[in-house]
């Protein structure tokens, strides 16, 4: 049971929009609570809160687009078997008797308010407590921030480039790009065609006072015959001239070796240092997104089953291979904060696409090298730049919303929530 779900008896409040869809009387069944514990279930647009009876000690919150899964059976002719497992792990039951209800079936209410289909629906869109004196849409700005790590200066060996304006170039990039002041529009436009679906090298991050910078992209289209583009060759010389303190740069494919290669035969692939002037090349080893999800996947069935050996708890854990993804993610985290902080170069990171991985490699590296990220203001900042203007597909996430089956959603954002902290 996670704490944080856990609150004092009697301590349901409605929020400012909550609005009380169910109450049902039923019975939880949970280790926690060592049996059987009756109380009253309440269903509303926004959580599902258990209270338990007079003198029982525990209540349980449990906000509904945290639920994963529904589970329902049945176990004698008047009741079933109501199971809920959650994103962070939390897995509970109650069992609930059918002539206790009162005209709505529970487990149908929840199934509509947990798997709307409908982002629209969420309580976020409901909710009033207090009028926001910020406006979100503006905590990110493009022109402040890149201003800020000093790309946007004057005599910058960096430019603003408008190529990508209206999305019109591509579309799974932000409209502003920040690139070499030497490279020229033409030069992007073609590089795109030589990078899995057009994601170009692009800045995220400039070093203050060494110039080495970190930057983003997709892999190159290189394919089994080799194939070469003078103007990618040119962005990444260009690149790596940026600053002055190294004469190498560094190229950071955070794919396994055997997946990268695997790619070529789709014609794809990565950077061949024999075409690439000064790079030093390396595998960052971080499993793709469906490793990652089957692992995500064991982690889960592992911490809610009832019938593992203590003994057999951390042979177990190891088995998953979770804790494995999330040390490959901080080493090469790490492996870019330290070239750029003590070899003074600049690093650009890739993986397939440049979405997951990448976004998890460069935001790291950010939050370990700029403590402006590491404040409640720089780390939204850090997720509006890195995440959603390079197009991570949280929509992927919010499997509980857009009723988008598991097998599909993208567990790299709960890796990196992992690794901050969450």
């Amino acid at each position: 049971m996670c704490p944080a779900h856990q609150q004092t008896h009697g301590s349901f409040v409605q929020l400012p929009g909550e609005n009380l869809i169910l109450p049902q009387e039923v019975e939880c069944v949970d280790a926690c609570f060592d049996g059987h514990i009756r109380g009253q279930l309440r269903l509303t647009n926004y959580r599902l809160f258990f209270s338990a009876a007079e003198g029982e000690p525990h209540d349980i919150d449990i906000p509904i687009h945290s639920i994963l899964k529904i589970d329902k059976k049945s176990q004698a002719e008047n009741s079933y078997r109501l199971t809920i497992q959650c994103k962070q792990f939390l897995s509970v039951q109650f069992t609930v008797n059918k002539q206790e209800r009162k005209n709505k079936d529970l487990y149908q209410c929840l199934v509509k308010q947990a798997f709307p289909g409908d982002e629209g629906r969420v309580f976020a869109y409901e909710y009033r407590a207090r009028k926001i004196k910020e406006n979100g849409w503006e905590v990110y700005d493009f022109e402040r921030e890149y201003t800020r790590m000093g790309a946007l200066r004057e005599n910058s060996k960096w430019r603003h480039s408008t190529l990508n304006k209206d999305f019109q170039h591509i579309d799974t990039y932000p409209e502003d790009l920040i690139v070499p002041a030497s490279v020229a529009d033409e030069t992007i436009r073609k590089s795109s065609y030589f990078r899995s679906i057009g994601r170009v090298p692009v800045l995220s991050w400039l070093h203050p006072t060494n110039e080495a910078s970190i930057t983003r992209c997709s892999q190159p289209c290189v394919g089994l015959s080799k194939k070469r583009c003078e103007e990618d060759e040119a962005m990444i010389a260009e690149i790596r001239k940026a600053t002055t303190k190294s004469t190498h740069i560094y190229i950071c494919d955070c794919r396994p070796s055997v997946n990268a290669h695997a790619n070529k035969a789709k014609g794809k692939g990565f950077e061949l240092p024999e075409f690439y002037e000064n790079i030093e090349f390396s595998f960052g080893n971080i499993e793709n997104i469906h490793e990652v999800r089957a692992s995500n996947n064991r982690l889960r069935d592992l911490v809610t089953s009832p019938n593992i050996e203590e003994s057999k708890w951390l042979s177990n854990l190891e088995g998953t291979k979770w804790l494995q993804h999330i040390q490959a993610i901080l080493q090469e985290a790490v492996k870019v904060a330290s070239i750029i902080e003590n070899k003074k170069s600049s690093v650009v990171v890739h993986c397939s696409d440049g979405w997951d991985r990448t976004s998890q490699i460069t935001s790291l590296a950010m939050l370990l090298l700029d403590p402006y990220y590491r404040t409640l203001q720089g780390f939204e900042v850090l997720i509006e730049k890195e995440w959603l203007s390079f197009g991570h597909q949280f929509q992927l996430d919010t499997v509980t919303v857009l009723r988008i089956l598991p097998r599909t959603t993208r567990p790299s954002s709960c890796s990196f929530w992992t690794v901050c902290g969450r």
